[in-house]
């Protein structure tokens, strides 16, 4: 591994801490609130996620959809290059393209 790759992995897993703490924080103030049954209708919850989410629907409809359509996408593909570049730099070898 080189120094770049260690630094990186000492860097990543600082950030895995603080998230850590982060989801910590927001589990504890999720668990006090009242239960809901959000496991039924598996097959529309699905279907709003690739509808709303994926296909940005609802975003598409309003005058400037299709720009946030494009940024989101652009993120979307950032953020696999980012992750490839990432397990790049810890994994010897590893590659998407």
């Amino acid at each position: 591994m080189t120094i770049q790759g260690a630094v990186l992995v000492v860097l990543f897993a600082a950030v895995l801490v603080v998230f850590g703490l982060i989801v910590r924080l927001l589990f504890r103030i999720l668990r006090s609130a009242k239960p809901d049954d959000r496991f039924n209708r598996w097959g529309d919850r699905i279907k709003a996620v690739l509808v709303y989410v994926a296909a940005q629907a609802r975003v598409l409809a309003k005058p400037a959809g299709l720009g946030h359509f494009i940024i989101f996408w652009g993120f979307i593909v950032i953020t696999i290059g980012t992750l490839d570049h990432l397990l790049a730099q810890m994994i010897p070898g590893f590659g998407l393209s």
